[in-house]
This record gives structure tokens, sequence and C-alpha cells, in this order.
């Protein structure tokens, strides 16, 4: 399951993620996504990731084509989940993305939005 709670009026798209993500998933939050950057500013990200299992491989290739395309519009990113693979796939993004990318355990939220807010 993949929503989109809402957008703070910091500029934060609120993700939160669970089970195994599929491409009808993805292509729902788009919308909701490509409007909150149409405002010009950069969208930050907390993305919760609680009993997360991965994404179908046609979800990865939607999600990841998405994001090259609007990746200009993205400002940081704080993925918080629950295992030490979710914290080294946020480190090879970092790698592969041009916004600030950090991941933090589920027991940080806190630090998370204090980052995103600093």
């Amino acid at each position: 399951m993949l929503n989109l709670s809402e957008v703070t009026q910091n500029r934060i798209a609120v993700l939160k993620a669970s089970g195994t993500i599929t491409k009808e998933e993805v292509e729902h939050i788009e919308p909701l996504i490509e409007g909150a950057i149409s405002h010009g500013e950069p969208l930050n990200f907390y993305i919760e990731l609680m009993d997360f299992s991965g994404m179908e491989l046609s979800a990865l290739k939607e999600d990841v084509t998405f994001d090259f395309k609007h990746k200009d519009h993205y400002g940081k990113i704080a993925i918080v989940g629950e295992s030490k693979w979710q914290d080294w796939a946020t480190r090879f993004c970092d790698i592969v993305f041009d916004a600030p990318m950090q991941y933090f355990d589920h027991t940080q939220s806190d630090e998370a939005w204090q980052w995103l807010n600093n």
C-alpha cells in the first residue's frame, strides 16, 4: 500500500508505504505529487516504510521514470524505515539523485522531521 497522506504547509509530502507497492498505487499518487510540485518551490518528502517488503518491478520502473522526470523539483528526502536493507537502498539512491536523501530508523522520526525543516 502506498499513499500520500498530506502535503504540509512547509512543503513536505508525507508518503506512507507498506507491503508490496504496485504500479497502480504509484500511478495513483503521481498526479497528487505533480499538483504539489506545480507551485514552483522544491518539495521535500517524508517517506515512512513500515512492514514494507518492496515494489513490483513495473512499479519500480514507473517510480524511477517519474522521479527522474521531476527530480529538479525535489528537495530533501527523509526515508523512515525499520530495516538495514532500507538504509542501504537509501544510500544507493542518494548517489543517483541530486536531492539530499537520508535514512532514519523508525525510532528517529522526530530527527527526520527536524532534518527536513532545517
